[in-house]
């Protein structure tokens, strides 16, 4: 008889997958796979994976122009990673590591989602 899999490493393996075709510039085969990821972790309770999967989602619909979804991911990213932070004591190790990990990627997101600004609002 077959094990169940486990879920938490198949929302990661299909989290890395849907990355993996974003970087081949495979749109279509992203969003597969990153549906696939969402709709493990949001049915169930997978911190670790969760995190992954959100900032994932954040790039993929930043990349394609969806900034209002990519924003909506990139909190729940950050939410997921403070809610693991809190495990620790603030003076761990790991925490420290989970809030700076936090800071670096929260901005790298928000410069994928910001608009450009246009030439011409500098002479206003």
């Amino acid at each position: 008889m077959a094990t169940a899999p486990d879920l938490n490493h198949l929302a990661q393996v299909h989290g890395l997958l849907a990355r993996t075709a974003l970087a081949m510039g495979d749109s279509a085969e992203a969003r597969l796979q990153l549906s696939r990821a969402l709709e493990i972790v949001d049915s169930a309770d997978f911190p670790i994976a969760s995190w992954r999967v959100y900032r994932t989602a954040a790039e993929i619909f930043a990349k394609y122009g969806d900034v209002d979804r990519a924003a909506a991911y990139r909190m729940r990213f950050v939410e997921t990673v403070r809610r693991l932070a809190q495990n620790f004591e603030p003076g761990d190790r790991l925490h420290k590591s989970l809030l700076a990990m936090l800071a670096t990627r929260t901005a790298q997101l928000e410069a994928m989602t910001s608009l450009p600004s246009r030439p011409d609002s500098a002479r206003h």
